[in-house]
């Protein structure tokens, strides 16, 4: 199968095989973790898809260790479940379990 064929297949969310996505992920046209594929950033920003590709990408957990910080300094103290709340929206789009 060609590689457009495979990143199409990616963009639709559609199952790929193991050695395929090896192949991509060499070539950085693919990132994520099966099955939880994206394009690339270079695809993404040549597809116009920056938004989506951001969406999929984590912040490191030094960042979401600040984001926490900050928030107690503007509180005073955060429960579990206001992290839980304020980590939520910024974990990245493949990592959040449907509804």
């Amino acid at each position: 199968m060609s590689k457009v064929a495979l990143l199409d297949k990616v963009q639709k969310k559609e199952p790929i095989h193991d050695e395929s996505a090896d192949i991509l992920r060499k070539e950085r046209l693919i990132e994520g973790r099966k099955p939880n594929y994206f394009v690339g950033k270079a695809i993404a920003q040549a597809t116009d898809k920056k938004a989506n590709y951001s969406k999929n990408v984590a912040f490191t957990k030094q960042q979401y260790f600040n984001w926490i910080l900050k928030s107690i300094q503007e509180h005073g103290s955060l429960s579990r479940k206001d992290i839980d709340e304020l980590l939520w929206d910024m974990l990245p789009a493949t990592f959040k379990l449907p509804n």
